[in-house]
């Protein structure tokens, strides 16, 4: 603890891909791309998390730890490979850390969003417009194929199984994506 106080909850929520960072055929994206995409997803995670983690265990009352992984991360999409092997590694890194920190009372566990509506992946609707053009049937036609509940994801949906994890309620959870 120093001038800011203890570490007790960490949510590591950076990450991302897009244009110019992976966004496209694997063939056709550079290694400096690929390096960006770990290095932000995966390298950036690891780096808070061991960060908070020496902190934690110097205190002696442990923690939460929750990563932001995807589905992306599970399921392996095209366009957004460097993203899902990026994120596949921070699933896998979660279960070692819940490993490694458990006895000192550190809990870690991942979130594995869905298709998040924000302004990042849609802004003024471009997403939905995107795929209304690109898509056979449109953006309904994928919506129904590829998202059972029916819509986007809202932040907020995130948000509550981040602090969900945090709370006394998941006291027992550990490890999980």
């Amino acid at each position: 603890t120093g001038e800011l106080g203890s570490v007790e909850l960490v949510a590591n929520v950076a990450g991302g891909s897009g244009a110019g960072m992976g966004a496209a055929p694997l063939l056709a994206v550079s290694k400096a791309e690929f390096q960006r995409v770990i290095d932000v997803n995966l390298v950036g995670t690891w780096l808070v998390s061991k960060t908070c983690a020496e902190v934690m265990i110097e205190q002696g009352s442990g923690g939460r730890i929750v990563n932001t992984s995807s589905q992306a991360g599970k399921l392996g999409w095209p366009m957004i490979g460097a993203y899902s092997a990026a994120k596949a590694g921070v699933s896998s890194l979660t279960q070692v850390m819940a490993k490694e920190w458990a006895a000192s009372g550190i809990l870690v566990n991942a979130v594995c969003p869905g298709t998040v509506d924000t302004d990042l992946l849609n802004p003024g609707n471009q997403f939905v417009e995107v795929m209304d053009s690109a898509e056979p049937g449109g953006f309904d036609a994928w919506l129904g194929r590829e998202i059972p509940v029916g819509r986007l994801q809202r932040a907020d949906e995130v948000a509550s199984v981040i602090a969900f994890l945090m709370s006394d309620d998941a006291s027992y959870v550990t490890g999980e994506a």
